[in-house]
């Protein structure tokens, strides 16, 4: 452990990074703004993790949750990015990766750690006929409704107390990888929390995938001012 905390110490020595405590620059990219530049969004997981089941299904049709939420990330996720990031264009790719991807631990902040699988320095990925100037890698995607609880009516105000609405959580863990020099970027976890006061609809899912794109370059060379 002590040897691994030194080697992280030498490494950020050398290459540099500035963080935000959720979000890691790497220097070299500090400052830079990068426009109209194509990404591709590539998950490298096998299923989101979809803590309210019922919810997905009820609001965008029946299915497994996982597969059904991950349909409709796929179909909006990318034209979100566009929306709120310098991204030119987005585009989903789940085929085949064209390059081996390496696991490897990146340090967030001295007390985390984010588990990635990258492309060996130097690579560049391809996509069938398509090609991106950048990456998107995503390692874990999640949704999940919390925070409601009940309350009751009380018979002495005539008013209903103690109840507090819940939150729609969507959450990721992700990597940019420069498609052309073919060297990490930034990397983080980012979030989105959209009150439900009554219930859900597709707006607030909607609202909640915009958030979570927003949200991802908030910093660093996509964010748009």
């Amino acid at each position: 452990m002590i040897l691994r905390m030194i080697l992280t110490l030498v490494i950020f020595s050398i290459f540099g990074c500035s963080s935000n405590g959720r979000f890691v620059v790497q220097d070299y990219y500090t400052g830079l703004k990068f426009y109209d530049k194509t990404m591709a969004v590539v998950p490298v997981f096998e299923s989101p993790s979809v803590a309210n089941g019922e919810d997905v299904t009820d609001d965008f049709g029946e299915g497994v949750p996982e597969e059904v939420y991950m349909a409709v990330f796929k179909e909006h996720f990318p034209g979100y990015l566009e929306e709120t990031s310098t991204v030119g264009s987005a585009f989903f790719y789940d085929g085949e990766i064209s390059v081996p991807l390496n696991e490897q631990l990146l340090e967030v902040s001295s007390m985390e750690q984010l588990r990635a699988q990258l492309p060996e320095e130097g690579k560049t990925l391809t996509f069938d006929s398509t090609s991106a100037d950048f990456v998107l890698f995503i390692f874990e995607l999640n949704t999940a409704r919390t925070g409601t609880t009940s309350g009751k009516y009380s018979l002495q105000t005539g008013e209903y107390e103690g109840g507090r609405f819940g939150n729609l959580q969507q959450a990721a863990r992700f990597a940019v990888w420069d498609n052309v020099k073919g060297r990490l970027i930034m990397y983080g976890r980012a979030h989105k929390y959209v009150t439900v006061p009554l219930n859900l609809s597709e707006a607030i899912w909607w609202e909640g995938m915009r958030g979570l794109a927003d949200d991802m370059f908030s910093m660093g060379p996509f964010f748009k001012l």
